[in-house]
């Protein structure tokens, strides 16, 4: 509404408003003017009125049903929203399996050629996005479940991951510790064989606050883009 009140005062924008409804400075609404129209039609002359609106407008062809949406308040969250809009329960636990074998070769694959190491720089440990709810006809994009480095060797307090992924000798002869740099791990499941363990990740895309719904309006601008709300369940 205070955008619509907006137009109508601007110079331009809202002449044409302004000619139709009749109306002239000083006497441009604002938004106490819809508020007091509505309090003083009440609910159901409000309502009515608005549907013979909606009729006229669909006799004039002004509707051509290709966009649909359904009718809503929109709220504000209390998570800002940041994350993949097509998220499900895979997301919490996307497993990997032989993960310790995996990244056991990428380490060692370095190890062998010390001109590959360089210490500090992310080594990406990515599948691809287990959403079931993913559009099929959209490439589907990896996941970035783990991230790593190797870096200078604490003597006194080594990385615990050396051990984990069963590089403690190899690490400790060059002077490296291998560090986690990014992953959120849900759980681990292992049977002492390292080409089997299942390693189960948290997606980092995954919204923080998953039980509010992704809402969609038209662009106002342009009515065949869309704008992406929040919305709050009740």
């Amino acid at each position: 509404m205070s955008d619509f009140v907006a137009v109508i005062r601007d110079r331009e924008k809202g002449k044409h408003y302004r000619l139709y409804a009749g109306i002239r400075d000083p006497y441009l609404p604002c938004e106490g003017t819809f508020t007091n129209l509505k309090d003083r039609l009440g609910e159901n002359l409000y309502n009515h009125i608005l549907h013979i609106l909606v009729d006229i407008a669909e006799h004039l062809g002004f509707l051509s049903y290709q966009i649909i949406a359904t009718d809503g308040t929109l709220f504000p969250s209390n998570s800002r929203y940041k994350g993949c809009t097509y998220f499900c329960k895979d997301c919490e636990f996307i497993e990997f399996k032989g993960i310790i074998e995996n990244i056991r070769k990428r380490i060692l694959y370095r190890l062998n050629d010390p001109q590959r190491i360089i210490p500090g720089k992310d080594i990406r440990i990515k599948i691809p996005c287990p959403s079931t709810r993913f559009p099929n006809d959209l490439p589907r994009p990896k996941v970035e479940i783990l991230t790593l480095c190797l870096q200078e060797a604490n003597l006194d307090n080594p990385s615990i991951f050396n051990q984990i992924f069963a590089l403690q000798d190899e690490l400790q002869k060059a002077g490296l510790d291998l560090v986690v740099k990014r992953g959120i791990l849900s759980k681990i499941v292992l049977d002492g064989d390292a080409t089997s363990d299942s390693f189960f990740f948290r997606c980092p895309k995954l919204p923080s606050d998953t039980e509010a719904r992704i809402g969609v309006r038209r662009n106002p601008q342009n009515p065949w883009r869309h704008s992406h709300y929040r919305l709050q369940p009740p």
